[in-house]
């Protein structure tokens, strides 16, 4: 089985389509394992604090999950610097996958998801904190598919969906009151653009524009706008 990468960063861009400008995601309803100022997770964890920034996030995606019916979740595991593991999920020649600290995905074999602490400071140094939790949430969607038996061949709309609900999953936190506008729409628009595939034969992710429309697609949607995806086995 492959897992299922958020795919790799490749510098910043622009905005959002329909969206614009500055501030920081907050977490009213989810208090931060550091003391950040005003709960605004920008700029307030080091990179050796990326474990604790994890717990954060992790703890929000929890909560998103069971907001909307899924009381269980795979276990979230972190790879600092240095660290490796042998996952059960295989690569294009059957190997197992090493999973490093550049790790940001979803490995369905073994139902866990790893974060390595490379990626996620490259994300969270860049992007703020919005752009790398929403990709935890990306992660969990590969998650809920799996768990709602979604299949297809087509490989870039099974991620475009996975981005459809990290939209919803921010959709939620809105209602919470923990996204901040416009700062964090900035953020997450540069972080889906920066990760977007190159047109071309072979591509596994949506390209930039697509990431963006299918995040949106989440965000203003919500939930069931996910399934024109994969409309033969629905998310909801």
């Amino acid at each position: 089985m492959q897992a299922h990468r958020i795919a790799s960063m490749a510098g910043t861009a622009i905005v959002a389509a329909g969206i614009a400008a500055a501030a920081a995601i907050g977490a009213p309803g989810h208090a931060a394992a550091t003391a950040c100022p005003g709960n605004e997770l920008d700029h307030c964890y080091g990179e050796s604090q990326m474990d604790q920034f994890l717990k954060v996030g992790d703890r929000m995606v929890s909560d998103y999950l069971a907001h909307i019916g899924v009381p269980n979740r795979p276990p979230v595991r972190y790879l600092s610097y240095g660290e490796s593991v042998k996952s059960t999920c295989r690569d294009d020649h059957g190997r197992n996958i090493i999973q490093q600290d550049d790790a940001y995905e979803y490995c369905p074999a073994n139902n866990t998801v790893y974060i390595g602490q490379r990626a996620l400071w490259g994300y969270y140094d860049e992007h703020g904190a919005a752009g790398p939790i929403a990709g935890l949430a990306h992660e969990h969607g590969h998650y809920l598919q799996a768990i709602r038996g979604v299949t297809s061949a087509d490989s870039v709309a099974v991620e475009d969906q996975a981005d459809c609900v990290a939209g919803d999953f921010v959709g939620y936190l809105k209602t919470l009151g923990d996204v901040e506008y416009p700062q964090d729409y900035r953020n997450l628009g540069d972080m889906f653009r920066s990760i977007g595939s190159k047109e071309g034969p072979g591509r596994d992710h949506g390209t930039p524009a697509e990431r963006v429309a299918a995040f949106e697609k989440g965000l203003f949607g919500g939930l069931t706008a996910c399934n024109a995806f994969i409309p033969g086995t629905p998310l909801t």
